[in-house]
């Protein structure tokens, strides 16, 4: 019985609450958050509205806004060294070259250069000729000292480690016996020779169009090692230049930047959609 009264002093105290919050046919606000609306709401009193307010105050965690992950590793991209072809139609020697290059927060950027050098030369002086069509390959890393790396200019520094197996074919005048007179031919074919050399290497970079880049790199050579052979030491070494302990280069690259083509690829893409 005690419990049926406490029942019934609620129920009246609720009733009079509602009365006294609710008059006059005011409408009773209810807030709550669109995960919690369900499909009806009773009103306390039939005279009385209901006015639901909506609060967004609930966030789904798979909605969030999640940040952008900042990756170490950039892109790829492809060059083609044009001065080198130049000088391989145009001169006594130059080289067919590529190169494929990564990047790393747009400041590291391994590389790896493969060409063929190629050189057909007769020394004016002593009718000598020679001869080669051979691979040769660096490995190496530059640093880009640009600030600003979303410019996508960039400013180069770096070393590059260079070699090249290669053959060469050198032919000239019979030498005389100085005593007898009698003549012996010089002729070597297909001599097999490989060298080693360091570069230290200083070049500029700019974007031109979209994916394409335009560059040219300054290089000072040092050989620090070369096969010796029957001949003496061969005219030309590919990838490396006219032989000598120390000798100057230079590039002027081509550059289609892979990341940049297939980023601006898809953004096409999704516009179409």
């Amino acid at each position: 019985m005690k419990i049926k009264k406490i029942l019934k002093s609620t129920f009246v105290l609720c009733l009079i609450n509602l009365s006294v919050h609710g008059y006059a046919g005011s409408p009773i606000h209810i807030s709550v958050t669109d995960s919690l609306v369900s499909d009806t709401i009773e009103a306390p009193d039939t005279n009385t509205p209901v006015i639901v307010e909506h609060k967004d105050s609930v966030v789904n965690k798979n909605e969030a806004i999640k940040p952008k992950k900042n990756y170490a590793f950039r892109g790829m991209s492809l060059s083609f060294d044009a001065a080198g072809g130049l000088m391989a139609l145009a001169t006594a020697f130059g080289q067919w070259e590529g190169a494929f290059r990564l990047n790393f927060l747009d400041t590291y950027f391994p590389v790896v250069e493969a060409g063929c050098g190629i050189s057909n030369h007769t020394n004016e002086t002593t009718d000598i000729h020679f001869k080669t069509n051979s691979p040769y390959f660096r490995i190496g890393c530059d640093y880009n000292f640009v600030k600003n790396k979303a410019s996508g200019n960039k400013i180069l520094g770096g070393l590059r480690f260079g070699y090249s197996p290669f053959k060469y074919d050198v032919d000239g005048p019979p030498i005389i016996d100085p005593v007898w007179g009698t003549e012996s031919p010089f002729e070597f074919k297909g001599v097999k020779s490989h060298a080693e050399w360091i570069e230290i290497v200083f070049g500029l970079e700019t974007r031109i169009v979209k994916f394409f880049n335009l560059g040219w790199s300054f290089r000072y050579k040092f050989l620090f090692h070369e096969k010796k052979n029957a001949p003496g030491k061969a005219w030309y070494i590919p990838g490396y230049g006219k032989n000598g302990d120390n000798v100057m280069g230079g590039t002027f690259n081509l550059v289609f930047d892979i990341s940049t083509y297939r980023k601006v690829k898809n953004e096409k893409r999704n516009a179409v959609k």
